[in-house]
């Protein structure tokens, strides 16, 4: 403990509290509840890492309380202490956050029941309907148009929640619940990668080994006799990073810009052909392989397989002839089964292509033909067996007004990344894998992690950081400038080119505000813009359905057995404060519903034994709503005898299963009133601004004022861990 004197400072917003210490340096003191009565104090002082943590006066112990301010000095602290590591021990993981969070896949799959005939109602089974009471417990929206802001809606305008939407929903929930295959991905898709500037991992090692200073080639890409060839050439570089995506010719050369890059400070110099009859000629698997790169970050104009057809490249301000081909780089290697393989692309240090696809990482008995399981027993197979089930609209309950949100643009909704692989593939010490243990897409013995969920997120409407709306709306001055074109409106008639309020220059608008802040005439002319088929905008215009707003839906369903009804009645009678997602915007907090369900099962000898039920027709329905336990509870026994060891695990009933715990953590809407969990469950972010608390950036570098949360490469902790 340190000696120190205390004193009072008044400000505007309060008090400052000063300690003096015995070589008279004054310290501000944050984060601690203190009397206003203590001016001129002695004090003892306990200080941790220069800061202090206990302060005792008149034999009162003061520590610290939790506030923001000292929020930001914990927070700097353990950058200070992160940035004096040693080098040796600098392999800290930071765990990585997001929207969403993967239920893990099942170890074995529990077949179905029989399949009955579909010819007549079977005795033994159930036929029937649910009917389903909804509340909206966040805006909800389902777009029927992509040129429409509107919610989905038929005939008399009035919204409705599609039978189709309600039926994806539930079916995966059945998929998940009754240890069913893992059948919804594109199992052949087969992904891309990069890794230049990344910090030394595994992946960046087979990189290299395929793409270096010393394996690129270069050539001119032709179009010759319906094939695709190279003819190689030399190449040189230049430095000049000035512009991206352009090709000069210079002298006999040419010059290309590619795409700009993190300290990025040379562009390619392509030489002219020495030798015209030498080319290699590209296999279909080859062009495929290119073809089938779809987030490939380069212009529309930028198509270099468009450009060798056409011999000719159309530059947003000139067209540049191509005579000989289009330049391009090319590397040759042996795939893992000894193929022999061409990849290219438009600059010399291309994405290449993954060698093993998506469904090489999934199990073969949760992809097998061989087996039927609940979902596909219930839902139905295609071109197999009819499904059992069918959805009904959810229409709007009678008698409420005012049910939509004011038209808005919501935040940009991020695609699926699956290129980062550490966020979705299992990692052997999951979030405490190091960066050289991180398992990549080309490693076979790693799995996917399974279905991916979104948490609810009760985000604000207004004008905040982690409102769903955007704040921003930053567009393409060209782009803008066709649409303004093709609407027939000048450039001087244009409320927002012309507007003050809007930053604009030659290449983008940038509208700081929320949509609904601006005049009716900007308004108007901005939401043609963002929903003109043709735009290259990413933002839109939606009109979601407010919270607490009530619709009503109606589940067919015909000869279930007793545990398939409980299928059905288990994902949607869910556990108290338990709530299901649906439509657009899940990530950003739109989506969240609440189920309640009613059973009714139809006896078919009280429905033909007379026509009426005293003053209604007799339909033989029973209300059997009291009942949907003892179908659940069926359901669930017939499921936990049918799983492996390890997917049971020591549970006596099904959410305690250890798959089913994760699956429950995520439908609990109780997560909204975590402290920071709107923090907890943001996007990642390439830039992120560390210096500001709101966002608590899991960054370990502190020296600049953004920083990129992917370089690490954290792994996403498995759900029950996020809530902890």
């Amino acid at each position: 403990m340190e000696k120190a004197k205390i004193s009072i400072q008044k400000t505007k917003k309060g008090y400052d509290y000063i300690l003096t210490f015995d070589d008279g340096k004054p310290l501000k003191v944050h984060g601690f509840n203190l009397p206003q009565d203590i001016n001129g104090k002695e004090c003892e002082v306990e200080r941790i890492n220069g800061l202090p943590s206990k302060i005792i006066i008149d034999g009162i112990e003061y520590t610290k309380t939790t506030t923001q301010s000292n929020i930001q000095e914990n927070k700097q602290t353990a950058q200070q202490k992160i940035k004096n590591e040693p080098k040796h021990n600098s392999q800290i993981k930071l765990f990585a956050k997001a929207p969403y969070n993967f239920i893990p896949l099942n170890e074995c799959v529990v077949k179905a029941q029989d399949i009955p005939e579909f010819n007549k109602y079977h005795k033994d089974r159930y036929s029937g309907y649910i009917d389903l009471f909804l509340t909206t417990k966040t805006p909800i929206y389902i777009r029927r148009d992509k040129e429409e802001s509107d919610f989905f809606s038929i005939k008399n305008g009035l919204p409705i929640i599609p039978g189709s939407s309600l039926r994806g929903m539930v079916r995966n929930l059945v998929e998940i619940v009754s240890f069913g295959k893992f059948e919804f991905f594109d199992k052949d898709k087969r992904l891309y990668y990069r890794d230049v500037a990344g910090k030394k991992s595994n992946l960046k090692d087979i990189y290299s080994s395929k793409i270096s200073k010393d394996r690129i080639k270069a050539g001119y890409l032709i179009y010759d006799q319906r094939k695709y060839k190279i003819i190689p050439s030399e190449y040189d570089r230049f430095q000049d990073t000035s512009k991206e995506f352009m090709i000069e010719k210079y002298n006999n050369d040419y010059k290309v810009w590619s795409g700009r890059m993190q300290k990025k400070r040379k562009n390619w110099i392509m030489k002219s052909i020495s030798n015209s009859g030498d080319f290699i000629e590209l296999t279909e698997n080859d062009i495929k392989d290119y073809k089938s790169d779809i987030n490939r970050n380069i212009p529309e104009y930028y198509d270099i397989l468009k450009m060798a057809k056409d011999k000719k490249v159309t530059l947003p301000n000139k067209i540049v002839e191509l005579p000989n081909g289009v330049p391009v780089f090319y590397v040759e290697y042996n795939d893992k089964k000894g193929n022999k393989k061409i990849a290219f692309g438009h600059t010399g240090f291309f994405r290449l292509p993954y060698e093993l696809t998506i469904g090489d990482h999934v199990p073969e008995n949760l992809k097998s033909d061989d087996i039927t399981d609940f979902a596909e027993a219930i839902f139905g197979k295609e071109s197999k067996w009819a499904s059992r089930v069918f959805f009904e609209d959810a229409v709007l309950d009678k008698g409420q007004g005012d049910i939509f949100v004011e038209e808005a643009s919501p935040k940009i909704l991020a695609s699926p990344k699956p290129t980062a692989f550490q966020l979705y593939l299992e990692q052997p010490d999951g979030e405490n894998t190091k960066l050289t243990d991180i398992k990549h897409w080309d490693n076979e013995d790693t799995l996917i992690r399974g279905y991916k969920l979104y948490w609810h997120r009760n985000t604000p409407d207004g004008d905040s950081k982690y409102s769903w709306k955007a704040s921003k709306i930053e567009i393409n001055y060209d782009d803008f400038i066709k649409f303004l074109k093709k609407a027939n409106i000048s450039l001087d008639k244009s409320v927002i080119l012309n507007s003050k309020n809007i930053v604009k220059d030659n290449k983008k608008i940038i509208i700081n505000c929320l949509y609904e802040k601006l005049t009716i005439e900007e308004k108007k002319e901005l939401k043609e813009y963002l929903l003109w088929e043709k735009t290259k905008a990413q933002y839109t215009i939606i009109k979601p359905i407010k919270r607490n707003i009530k619709f009503k839906s109606r589940i067919r369903f015909e000869n279930l057995t007793k545990e398939e009804l409980g299928a059905l009645l288990f994902v949607l009678d869910l556990p108290e404060n338990h709530y299901h997602k649906i439509g657009m915007g899940k990530p950003l907090g739109l989506g969240s519903i609440e189920i309640k369900p009613s059973l009714f099962i139809v006896d078919r000898k009280k429905r033909y034994t007379s026509l009426f039920n005293n003053d209604t027709w007799n339909l033989g329905d029973e209300d059997k709503t009291g009942e949907i336990n003892d179908f659940k509870e069926v359901f669930e026994k017939y499921i936990l005898r049918n799983i492996s060891y390890n997917d049971k695990g020591n549970a006596s009933s099904l959410w305690e299963t250890p798959r089913l715990k994760q699956l429950k953590t995520m439908l609990n809407w109780n997560n909204t009133e975590i402290t920071d969990w709107l923090k907890k469950t943001r996007y990642l972010m390439i830039e992120c601004p560390h210096k500001d608390i709101d966002y608590d950036c899991i960054c370990s570098d502190s020296n600049k004022d953004v920083c990129n949360e992917y370089r690490d490469r954290p792994v996403l902790p498995k759900p029950e861990k996020m809530i902890q």
